[in-house]
């Protein structure tokens, strides 16, 4: 635990030291996160997103499964 404390310590007199490397250390994932955010506004933006489709439906198979996709498909309003 005291190995803990000092090498703490330590870390913070150097940080307090040199202002430049703690402004960096504080400003690098700020830049990194809005960074992130910019590039995921892109690719949400409405004009990137799958535009609607035509499908057509045929219903050879009696199935409850079949029956249930048929009817998401139907009832899905997009």
């Amino acid at each position: 635990m005291r190995n803990t404390l000092v090498f703490t310590s330590f870390y913070l007199k150097v940080l307090l030291e040199n202002r430049k490397a703690a402004e960096g250390m504080w400003l690098t994932p700020i830049f990194f996160l809005l960074g992130a955010a910019v590039i995921e506004n892109y690719f949400l933006e409405e004009e990137s997103r799958v535009q609607p489709f035509k499908v057509a439906i045929v219903n050879d198979d009696p199935s409850v499964e079949t029956n249930l996709v048929i009817e998401q498909l139907t009832d899905s309003h997009i």
